[in-house]
């Protein structure tokens, strides 16, 4: 999609929407999932990046960032439940 991004410039709104939606799509989730679990068995890390996200949501979990938060939590433990 904007994989030729440079810095500074701006992203295409079809990728803002899918950031925005991220957290309550099951393929996104499913897709963190493969990540984390690739991540542990590689011992590499993943970084997040936070897309207009206050700073301080991110440090005190608050906001729709805690809301995303607590949704993947429970899609994770769902998983781990079959």
């Amino acid at each position: 999609m904007d994989d030729k991004l440079s810095r500074g410039q701006e992203i295409s709104p079809a990728l803002v929407k899918a950031i925005e939606n991220y957290a309550s799509s099951t393929w996104c989730l499913e897709e963190l999932v493969k990540i984390i679990d690739c991540t542990k068995a590689m011992g590499h890390a993943a970084l997040p990046v936070f897309y207009n996200v206050d700073a301080s949501h991110v440090r005190n979990r608050q906001g729709v960032l805690h809301k995303h938060l607590l949704s993947m939590k429970r899609f994770i433990r769902s998983r781990w439940r079959k």
